[in-house]
């Protein structure tokens, strides 16, 4: 039980990275939609690329009008990495959030079994009490 106690000490500090990752992420996202798949063009300077990606990810970048031919590799990269980040914490604040709650979420599949289980069963119980 002391090690729920020393986790649940984390979930504040969880969430507000969380919230933190969110805002960034919405900010990459406010240029326009992310492209899917990039060209490999070898026309970019990396160390610019670094530069701006590390931008997105501190929230250091300020949206201006300039955008140089590293902007949406950068964007891109960016929108990767935070994505990752996020479902990451996420991972780590369900548990608390399915022991607070008190909810547990099945996979679909796994649902379905059960339920199918229980439509047995009940057909079995049906099944008996018609039974003389």
């Amino acid at each position: 039980m002391e090690g729920y106690y020393q986790q649940d000490e984390m979930i504040p500090e969880l969430e507000k990275k969380l919230g933190k990752s969110r805002r960034k992420i919405e900010f990459v996202e406010s240029f326009g939609p992310i492209p899917e798949v990039l060209e490999d063009d070898m026309d970019y300077n990396e160390f610019e690329l670094q530069k701006l990606v590390q931008g997105f990810l501190d929230g250091t970048l300020k949206s201006t009008t300039e955008r140089p031919p590293e902007f949406e590799r950068a964007r891109k990269m960016a929108h990767d990495k935070l994505g990752g980040k996020i479902k990451n914490q996420m991972a780590k604040l369900r548990p608390f959030y399915f022991r607070r709650d008190g909810i547990m979420r099945l996979p679909v599949g796994l649902r379905l079994k059960i339920e199918e289980i229980e439509r047995g069963m009940n057909i079995h119980l049906l099944q008996r009490s018609l039974t003389p």
